[in-house]
């Protein structure tokens, strides 16, 4: 089975404690219009000269293409599915003196999936799965001098995967499920670096650190008939561990 294309469109809406206008969640990272500078560079905390909180909402939607090829001779077959997030983010931003700035911020800096459903030709492969991520992020900028600043960020990171499949019962028999799930905590490194040639030109370097989450888990089996129960128990599957890992890739 593989992965065709995954398309998608997303839109923000933003609030905050005074009137902001900055590129929330756009990757902008010379900006320091708002608190969102937390998570995108936090060397831009301060810019910020009073305490101000933003929240924004990203609507994505995304479609997904499978094909999936059944032996050598008996050709493939094609399905496609769909499916809807919306997916929030708040920061926040504290000025401590005319030098230092903190901050922090809760994103969901990366996620994936896809339901092509359980009645296509591929879902004794895959019915369902996902993988998100969700990142508190406590951060802090320091002004060195009117044109340099410098930030870093700790970025604590947690990990969400589900798999889903059906399981063949045989010919006329309604299929069983098979169902993985499991989450992990890890931890990250954001740094920041901020250069102000004039007050309307700005330079911004971003890193963060890759983290890697092992997922593990006895995988849940429901429907089963007796006869596919007793094959499965002859094999030595039921009951034995899955694990894996993910790995959120470096930056900058």
């Amino acid at each position: 089975m593989s992965l065709l294309g995954i398309v998608g469109l997303s839109a923000g809406l933003s609030f905050s404690g005074h009137a902001a206008n900055g590129p929330t969640v756009t990757g902008v990272i010379a900006s320091t219009a708002d608190a969102t500078t937390a998570a995108s560079n936090p060397a831009g905390l301060t810019h910020l000269h009073r305490p101000e909180w933003v929240g924004d909402v990203q609507a994505f939607f995304a479609e997904t293409s499978w094909k999936t090829t059944v032996g050598s001779t008996d050709g493939s077959a094609t399905d496609d599915g769909s499916g809807s997030l919306f997916i929030p983010g708040i920061y926040y931003a504290h000025p401590v003196d005319d030098d230092l700035t903190l901050g922090i911020s809760l994103t969901v800096p990366s996620g994936l999936g896809s339901d092509p459903g359980d009645d296509t030709k591929g879902r004794y492969l895959l019915e369902e799965w996902s993988l998100g991520y969700v990142t508190l992020a406590p951060a802090a900028g320091y002004r060195i001098n009117k044109q340099w600043s410098v930030g870093a960020a700790i970025n604590l990171n947690y990990s969400a995967y589900n798999y889903e499949t059906a399981v063949f019962n045989g010919p006329d028999e309604p299929d069983g499920k098979m169902k993985l799930k499991d989450g992990d905590f890890g931890a990250g490194l954001q740094l920041g670096l901020l250069y102000e040639y004039s007050p309307q030109t700005r330079f911004g370097l971003s890193y963060r650190s890759s983290s890697t989450a092992k997922f593990s888990d006895t995988p849940a089996l429901s429907g089963l008939t007796p006869e596919r129960e007793q094959i499965l128990d002859d094999a030595g599957i039921r009951g034995q561990a899955v694990s894996m890992k993910s790995r959120f890739l470096a930056s900058v």
